[in-house]
């Protein structure tokens, strides 16, 4: 089942990757997020989810600030709340806490029309699973995974960097029902940090 992105302690390399960064949301945002979601900034320096029903999903031309882990808010009974997901239009004070590290290694399912094996590492994919309602209410995890059907687009968001080796999910046959889980990181000309790093 997918969860969307889920940080890993830190990359393949042992570089230890930082700790999320706290950014704040609308008052009573209008959707759910969950964690694993991929959020963007907007000009307004709130941060909302990013997905597809307008055509934008993170590539160069429009990128993503990073992966939602976490909130906190305020809910519409005055309680402060700290959760894996947000509730559409559920409080105010929101805070959003993102993965933003240019250098973080993520895992995340992979399935589709294709089977995935250690020779697509290396290779960009894309992702599915944006609809707005993608995601569960109960764990709070994001409904986004890895496209396995459209692997080694240029333009795509992420990148493979390595298949979880663990006796068992390396020997898994992807499908469209079964998911293989795989070690991605988003790549640096899809990320706003990245190009904002780049004004002068």
């Amino acid at each position: 089942m997918p969860y969307g992105l889920r940080p890993v302690g830190a990359d393949r390399i042992g570089y230890v990757t930082a700790g999320p960064t706290k950014y704040p949301m609308a008052d009573s945002y209008a959707g759910n997020v969950f964690f694993g979601d991929f959020v963007e900034r907007l000009a307004t320096g709130y941060v909302q989810r990013q997905e597809t029903t307008t055509g934008l999903s993170p590539v160069a031309a429009h990128p993503t600030l990073g992966i939602a882990v976490g909130f906190e808010y305020t809910d519409t009974s005055g309680a402060v709340q700290q959760s894996n997901y947000y509730p559409a239009s559920g409080g105010t004070n929101i805070s959003v806490f993102v993965s933003d590290d240019t250098n973080q290694t993520y895992m995340v399912e992979a399935k589709g029309s294709a089977n995935i094996t250690f020779a697509d590492v290396g290779d960009n994919a894309p992702v599915l699973g944006y609809a707005a309602s993608a995601g569960s209410t109960d764990t709070g995890l994001s409904g986004i995974y890895l496209d396995t059907g459209n692997i080694a687009q240029s333009a795509a968001a992420l990148r493979i960097v390595g298949i979880v080796e663990d006796g068992e999910n390396e020997n898994i046959t992807a499908s469209a029902t079964v998911g293989k889980n795989v070690l991605v990181k988003i790549r640096k000309e899809c990320l706003q940090n990245e190009l904002e790093d780049q004004i002068p």
